[in-house]
C-alpha cells in the first residue's frame, strides 16, 4: 500500500495514490509512506487539480467575497452584486445567489437602490469560517472519512485514518479561530 504527494507545485497537481485491500501489516513510515506486506491489492490514483480541493466553489466564492465585503464595510462602503463578482473574479449571477443565500442565514445585509450594498452587522459577533463551511459544505468537510469512506472509525479505519484525524482536527481548530473579519484586515485596505 502506498500513499505519496507528488512533488511541486500543489496547486496544479496533489496525487494520492493508495491501495484497497487486506488492512493487516500496514503502517506509515517516517516519511509518510505507507507500506503493505500483502502486494495483492488494487490502486487507486486520485488527482485534484486544485488547491481549494478541500471546499468547493460555492465555498470558495463565499469566502472571497464575504472578505471583499467586509474590507469595503471597514472603509465605510456597502459594495453591489457586481463589483463584488468583478473583484473576486466570480460569475456575477452565482456570486448574487450565494450572497443572497448568506442574507437568508442572517450572515449579511443587502440593501436595494441608491447608497444599497452589501453590509455586515457590527452589532453581531465576527463571522468564523467554521459557521461559513457549514452552510455552504455542511459538516462533511469536518467529519468525512479521507478515503471516502461510509463506515471510517477507530475500530474499522481506512488506510489513511490514523494520519487523516490530525489534519482533520486541525482544520476544525483553524476554521473555528479564524474569523472573515480577521482576514479582512490581515488583507489589506479597501480599493
Amino acid at each position: 500500500m502506498i500513499c505519496f504527494i507528488k512533488k511541486g507545485d500543489l496547486r496544479d497537481s496533489l496525487v494520492l495514490a493508495s491501495a484497497f485491500g487486506s488492512r493487516h501489516g500496514s503502517h506509515w513510515d517516517d516519511a509518510g509512506f505507507v507500506s503493505d506486506i500483502e502486494s495483492r491489492t488494487k490502486i487507486l490514483i486520485l488527482q485534484v487539480k486544485s488547491f481549494y480541493w478541500m471546499f468547493n466553489k460555492e465555498t470558495e466564492y463565499a469566502l472571497r467575497g464575504l472578505v471583499y465585503i467586509q474590507r469595503q464595510n471597514f472603509a465605510g462602503y456597502r459594495p453591489g452584486i457586481d463589483e463584488i463578482a468583478r473583484e473576486i473574479e466570480a460569475p456575477r449571477f452565482y456570486t448574487a445567489k450565494i450572497l443572497q443565500r448568506l442574507v437568508k442565514m442572517d450572515f449579511l445585509i443587502s440593501v436595494k437602490g441608491r447608497g444599497g450594498g452589501f453590509y455586515f452587522d457590527s452589532r453581531k459577533p465576527d463571522l468564523t469560517l467554521k459557521e461559513l463551511v457549514l452552510t455552504t459544505e455542511g459538516s462533511k468537510t469536518l467529519t468525512h472519512c479521507g478515503f471516502g469512506f461510509r463506515q471510517c472509525n477507530s475500530e474499522n479505519p481506512c488506510p489513511l485514518h490514523e494520519k487523516y484525524i490530525p489534519l482533520r482536527e486541525a482544520l476544525d481548530q483553524l476554521l473555528s479561530t479564524v474569523t472573515i473579519q480577521s482576514l479582512a484586515i490581515k488583507s489589506g485596505t479597501a480599493k
